[in-house]
């Protein structure tokens, strides 16, 4: 067995958090599975059952950060520069050298005792010194420690995963100090914020309130009331801070605030968060008109309040709490309760985990704003590439899918901008021309497509997907047809979808397609197959209508029946006119219920 102690200043925690999700690949890489690796901020440890060449140890740690040569003529580059280097198999030294520095028998103990050296004679005894030294090598014990430490001070620390995972690489020997805050008049998210992000301690809430802190700190035997005094200081100021922006931004209401949003550009091209603001009112109005969800007066007051809070002074210190802000600063103004929950809402969700909108006004303008966004980012050349969508379009364009498709509201985009579209022919008739903003419109209706097959593909085979999103452009409606089509056998279905189709595609392409409104049958199997064709398609229309896609779906057993005997006792494409026209007018309802539904050409046949 062989041991390989790398000893540093300090590591950056968001390097050694790096490290660890990575480690287990490299340990079969360079070490073998039977090989154990620890990280903490002062040192990375590695155990092996034989010893290693230097390079492996070089390559396991700068493979995802290399960044500094820190010795004249040094080839490898790391983060920081190596301090000591210990490598021990069994009794013996192994004679190595790494960065520069050459390995001896020493580490040290932690730095809160005196950062002093230790000498290691032997393998097994190192990390017993490290213990006795109040180093908690492993990673695991002290993340473990750290949870109990929250759970004991009433902190779930499932909620903050990520500051768990910081403070974990932070220390080597983790210890919770607990201190006192004053957060009155300052919203919560924004002082949980400050908290956790800021100054990096857990937030301990009371009654809704947050009213003190657990702080981890580096030191295992800590002067507790100093440290406390210290964090209690840096967090009275941060939060003076934010009521100092509270207090100036409460001067002006926030609908005295709608019109500074004129001076304010969104982009060059399309206008201020004004001329926005107007857009995403008429597409609002527009699904009003649909769902009739809230009603008009409060979704264009809250489309209007829903961006006023970028013009105050605590959105510039806190931006990522756009419309949280707008909110709080809504219910200080009296303004009606679901108008201010839906100026925070209409954000909703960002994120792939985030909840959605709960108010009936949250949820429209949400839908509204993101498709405002799309559209008016296509309308300015924004562009969107597979690896980077650095003005958010592609993430704005998924989460208005899952509002629409969660939510089960039936809006068709196609229908939506046809609607918008001489509203951004006139914003933007001196800027581009007619054929410019038509082009621009149909990338971005493929783009939404595009994005509403992704979507659905996560759920269902890609070829169902594909053939209905040919038929419609309102993700709700792709949803429940892909559905339907997934859960139900289809069979009969696409055999005659697919018949029917080939046969008038066969008319057309030898230009023998003509279609009556009211074909008179002459057989006994013409009208019997009419008078059935004529009941499905009454039927078709009513289930299409009311989106009873299963029912649909099972409705052409027997059709199919009826169609066989039909094939099978006449020649559709007949040599004469008059009996090719009657045949292939008793079929043209079907292609057309058939084609609207689907583009079965696109979806492959099932058993």
């Amino acid at each position: 067995m062989a041991i390989y102690e790398l000893g540093f200043d300090d590591i950056p925690a968001k390097y050694l958090i790096l490290l660890s999700q990575k480690k287990k690949k490299f340990q079969k890489k360079l070490f073998g599975w039977d090989s154990q690796i620890f990280l903490s901020p002062r040192r990375i440890i590695i155990k092996t059952q034989s010893q290693v060449e230097p390079q492996k140890i070089a390559e396991f740690i700068t493979e995802n950060y290399k960044t500094m040569r820190w010795r004249e003529g040094e080839k490898t580059s790391f983060v920081r520069p190596l301090r000591w280097l210990l490598a021990l198999s069994g009794e013996n030294k192994i004679d190595i050298e790494l960065f520069g520095e050459k390995s001896r028998c020493e580490t040290y103990i932690h730095r809160s005792l005196g950062n002093t050296k230790v000498k290691v004679e032997k393998e097994e005894e190192f990390f017993e010194k490290l213990k006795e030294g109040k180093v908690e090598f492993s990673e695991n014990a002290r993340r473990e420690k750290i949870k109990k430490i929250l759970q004991d001070s009433g902190i779930n620390p499932e909620s903050y995963k990520e500051l768990v995972e910081i403070s974990t690489f932070l220390t080597e020997y983790p210890n919770g100090v607990i201190g006192k805050v004053d957060s009155e008049g300052i919203p919560e998210a924004i002082a949980e914020d400050i908290l956790k992000n800021t100054v990096l301690v857990f937030p301990i809430k009371n009654e809704g309130k947050i009213s003190g802190f657990v702080a981890i700190i580096d030191n295992p035997s800590p002067k507790e009331d100093e440290i406390r005094k210290g964090y209690e200081f840096v967090i009275k100021s941060r939060f003076d801070d934010a009521r100092f922006y509270i207090e100036e931004d409460r001067k002006i209401k926030l609908s005295e605030r709608i019109h500074l949003l004129e001076r304010i550009v969104f982009n060059e091209k399309f206008g201020s968060f004004y001329d926005r603001q107007i857009f995403v009112s008429k597409a609002a109005d527009f699904i009003y008109a649909k769902t009739r969800l809230s009603s008009r007066e409060k979704l264009r007051r809250a489309v209007m309040l829903s961006k006023a809070d970028i013009t105050t002074g605590l959105f510039r210190e806190f931006p990522e709490y756009q419309g949280y802000i707008g909110m709080f600063y809504a219910m200080q103004d009296g303004e009606d309760e679901e108008i201010a929950k839906a100026i925070y809402e209409h954000r909703l969700p960002e994120k792939q985990d985030d909840p959605l909108p709960n108010t009936p006004t949250g949820t429209v303008i949400s839908i509204a704003d993101k498709i405002i966004h799309i559209f008016s980012g296509f309308l300015s050349s924004l562009e969107v590439t597979s690896e980077e969508d650095p003005y958010g379009i592609r993430r704005a364009a998924r989460n208005m899918i899952r509002v629409l498709i969660e939510k089960e509201i039936d809006i068709d985009i196609q229908e939506l901008v046809d609607f918008l579209y001489p509203f951004f022919q006139e914003h933007l008739k001196d800027k581009m021309s007619e054929d410019e903003i038509r082009e621009k419109i149909i990338n971005a209706l493929d783009f939404i497509k595009e994005r509403i097959e992704n979507y659905l593909s996560s759920y269902y085979k890609k070829d169902i997907v594909r053939g209905v999103i040919e038929r419609t452009y309102s993700p709700y409606d792709a949803f429940l047809r892909a559905k339907s089509l997934s859960e139900n056998d289809f069979s009969d279905l696409f055999y005659v979808a697919r018949r029917v189709r080939n046969i008038i595609e066969q008319a057309e392409e030898k230009g023998l397609l003509s279609i009556t409104e009211n074909p008179d049958p002459k057989s006994e199997i013409e009208s019997k197959t009419y008078e059935e064709v004529l009941k499905f398609e009454k039927e078709s229309i009513e289930l299409l209508k009311e989106k009873k896609y299963d029912e649909f779906i099972k409705s052409f057993s027997k059709l199919k029946k009826q169609l066989d005997d039909f094939f099978n006792s006449v020649m559709i494409l007949s040599e004469k006119e008059e009996e090719r026209r009657t045949r292939l007018s008793i079929l043209y309802p079907i292609f057309e219920i058939t084609n609207s539904f689907a583009d079965f050409s696109k979806i492959e046949k099932r058993k």
